[in-house]
């Protein structure tokens, strides 16, 4: 396992007590017989500062008042991501299918769209945040980013495809629900699609808070069924993955600090 320092969102300082370890996909990917993917993950080697592990390749920083499209924003990671993104003075499209249902924070430009036309937004950096039953839905979607060739990506992703300390896919732990299996396959599928663009997948490790407040504050960390984070703290994760990027081409989890419970 790799120690690394706590990630501290947007400006809260850091913290030394928790470890932490980036989760690259070509960790995981031959475990479940996925093909496709070999030569894209990208030469990695040691940053200094935090300590995260980088990449040669070219990355984009998205500066304070940028253009940033949400994708599913109707629902609860879309908003929050909508939420984070526009406190942090960002210009952002919330985009959606049906406007009128939109009930995220007023400020964003709501216009109504598709990520599989991602291409039609104007956007310095889109976050993907859509969910639809289907086995072909995420690779659709990830043939679709592919061809924002000058954008930060970062979508979210699903914990029951990170491996767990000991290398252990979550979804193969004992007592993992197995009924969903094929979608967690189908969002597994939808990560090696992704091509040699500048992307990151962001997912909680465990899973949602589901009322839980913005701590500002969240470890990068093996899954762990029993890791939760809220949705603003995802939202942190997802925006300091545009403005600052720490990763490229993997998939990463975030949840609170072991040992901290829910925030206060």
């Amino acid at each position: 396992m790799l120690a690394m320092p706590v990630i501290a969102g947007s400006g809260s300082g850091t913290n030394l007590g928790c470890a932490l370890r980036e989760v690259g996909r070509a960790a995981w990917l031959p475990a479940l017989g996925l093909r496709g993917w070999e030569g894209k993950e990208a030469t990695r080697k040691p940053l200094v500062g935090l300590g995260f592990l980088g990449d040669t390749g070219v990355r984009h920083s998205v500066a304070r008042m940028s253009r940033i499209a949400v994708f599913g924003a109707g629902g609860r990671a879309g908003q929050a991501a909508v939420a984070e993104a526009l406190q942090r003075g960002h210009n952002v499209t919330a985009v959606v299918r049906e406007p009128s249902r939109y009930t995220g924070p007023a400020e964003a430009r709501v216009v109504q769209g598709d990520v599989l036309q991602a291409q039609a937004i104007e956007a310095d950096a889109v976050i993907s945040a859509v969910h639809q039953p289907g086995h072909d839905f995420f690779v659709r979607v990830a043939k679709a980013l592919n061809q924002l060739a000058a954008t930060r990506i970062v979508v979210v992703g699903l914990a029951s495809i990170l491996p767990t300390a000991d290398g252990t896919l979550l979804m193969d732990t004992a007592g993992y629900p197995q009924e969903y299996r094929d979608f967690y396959l189908a969002h597994a599928a939808g990560v090696a699609a992704l091509g040699g663009g500048d992307w990151v997948v962001v997912s909680p490790a465990g899973d949602f808070d589901h009322g839980g407040p913005r701590s500002g504050r969240y470890a990068v960390t093996d899954a762990d069924a029993a890791g939760r984070v809220s949705y603003a703290d995802l939202a942190v994760a997802l925006l300091d993955e545009i403005e600052e990027p720490r990763h490229r081409r993997v998939h990463i989890g975030v949840s609170w600090c072991a040992g901290d419970g829910r925030p206060g």
